[in-house]
């Protein structure tokens, strides 16, 4: 296991949260499975004050960064049709190489997964809410 992934996670609490709502952070969610990034930009914006913005494919998500758009967290779906999270991540790094990026996947027991901790970026399993995501926010927003 990589030290990214094996990084501890320390106690968020209030103050961590009006950090992370102070901020306003910019995140990009690329997933295909529509209700999931819904769910996940709604609990963003709404809880963090987060300024999400979410697109269903990868080739999506690498126009966006091209055309100019910046972002202080990604969070990236491993299984996507098409262009797949670990080959988005790696197009991602040729245009923003320091943007922090969060690679997530329902099946942990994949080979896109395996693959996956091999790379320096933290891999999470969906579904993910409360401390884990205010922990992966509270570290975007503390750069």
């Amino acid at each position: 296991m990589n030290t990214i992934n094996a990084v501890q996670m320390h106690s968020t609490g209030d103050s961590d949260l009006a950090a992370i709502r102070k901020r306003h952070l910019r995140i990009l969610i690329i997933d295909n499975e529509n209700r999931f990034r819904k769910a996940m930009s709604f609990n963003l914006s709404q809880k963090y004050d987060a300024k999400v913005m979410d697109v269903d494919s990868g080739q999506d998500a690498i126009g966006l960064l091209k055309s100019g758009s910046q972002f202080d967290l990604i969070f990236i779906d491993l299984t996507m049709p098409g262009m797949n999270g670990a080959e988005t991540y790696a197009e991602l790094r040729k245009i923003d190489s320091g943007c922090p990026v969060v690679l997530m996947s329902s099946y942990p027991d994949s080979e896109e997964w395996m693959a996956a901790k091999e790379l320096p970026v933290r891999v999470v399993q969906k579904p993910f809410f409360g401390q884990m995501l205010t922990e992966m926010l509270f570290r975007s927003a503390s750069r």
